[in-house]
């Protein structure tokens, strides 16, 4: 019996993303239903009287969610008054004097609901200080190499170009995390079986997260 050839990670969400799972009844709704996830939402130091920071974020299945609370926890330990929250609820950045925007890395590109959230903002966002991060699973199987590191920072190269106007201030790049408990079933049998790159893990550093939320955010608030 021939073994089927595995895909790239790349060739993997490219297939996944146009795939319809097809079956009768709830069992369709139980195959395809991700599982109910926790997303970041939080509001702190509230009523200071100083700069406010945004950290805004696009995650599919929660990890770049929980580096996003991260780095929200982290300006929220200095004082700064700060909201986390998904780009979904975002719709004015009127109120902000800092932007963080992070997103996963999917295909070779960054997560497209980040570049329409820049899309959209391009004008504020190139009248205030402006953050990006990414997550990758690449980080973490790879290595976190510098030679990795610039790849994943290719891949913000269309973002760049795109919206010239929007020059962020500094970028983090980040290991990701595969979880199939937060997949659907059908999602997490279609990665095992056709993924080139199916190991799950956390590879997320946390002191290297923090550390970085704790360098860029005097960036933010120096202008």
């Amino acid at each position: 019996m021939t073994q089927a050839k595995k895909m790239s990670r790349r060739q993997f969400l490219l297939m996944a993303a146009s795939t319809t799972v097809v079956a009768g009844g709830g069992l369709t709704y139980l195959t395809v239903r991700q599982p109910e996830i926790d997303f970041a939402t939080i509001t702190c130091n509230a009523n200071s009287n100083g700069k406010k920071i945004l950290v805004a974020y696009a995650s599919q299945y929660g990890s770049t969610s929980e580096v996003a609370e991260a780095i929200g926890e982290v300006f929220c330990g200095g004082g700064t008054a700060v909201d986390v929250l998904s780009i979904t609820n975002v719709t004015d950045l009127s109120g902000y004097d800092a932007v963080v925007l992070g997103a996963p890395i999917q295909s070779e590109a960054w997560k497209p609901d980040a570049v329409t959230f820049v899309q959209t903002h391009e004008a504020a966002l190139s009248r205030i200080p402006t953050a990006f991060f990414t997550t990758s699973m690449t980080l973490g199987l790879a290595g976190n190499r510098p030679e990795i590191r610039q790849q994943i920072d290719s891949h913000l190269d269309a973002v760049r170009a795109q919206f010239p106007a929007v020059q962020p201030v500094d970028v983090g790049h980040f290991a990701g995390a595969l979880d199939y408990s937060k997949m659907s079933f059908a999602m997490a049998q279609l990665y095992r079986a056709f993924a080139e790159d199916d190991t799950d893990g956390d590879y997320r550093d946390w002191n290297a997260i923090r550390s970085w939320a704790t360098a860029v955010q005097p960036k933010l608030l120096s202008v």
